[in-house]
């Protein structure tokens, strides 16, 4: 019984990862898109957000595929999500604060720790 509640636990854990992490790919598409028409950026900044976008985006679609994957390594390695949640920080730092292009995909991070770590007490 207790196996099964598990096995239920995990799924559901694994399909909200899913929708979390489709959020993040479209999140990055929007900055990619979007790096085009956004005239008033600084240079530097607009540099370094082409420079952040295409890794993002690969990294981001690479964990929806494996998303099952991922959600197993990280319901056993939680702590990895701070090496994610220093990524956005990063981000974040670099991209004008709660300004920033790159907001969406660091609230995916905060979504993500409540997904992982909140199930486990």
């Amino acid at each position: 019984m207790n196996n099964d509640n598990q096995k239920g636990e995990f799924i559901e854990t694994s399909n909200v990862l899913l929708v979390t992490l489709l959020y993040r790919v479209v999140a990055v598409i929007l900055v990619i898109i979007t790096l085009s028409i956004r005239p008033t950026l600084p240079l530097w900044m607009l540099e370094w957000f082409r420079r952040i976008s295409f890794p993002l985006l690969i990294y981001s679609i690479v964990l929806l595929v494996f998303h099952r994957k991922a959600a197993a390594f990280l319901r056993k390695y939680q702590n990895t999500l701070y090496l994610d949640l220093l990524i956005s920080l990063g981000i974040i730092m670099i991209g004008g604060s709660w300004r920033s292009s790159y907001f969406g995909y660091t609230l995916t991070t905060i979504i993500l720790f409540t997904i992982i770590k909140g199930r486990s007490g």
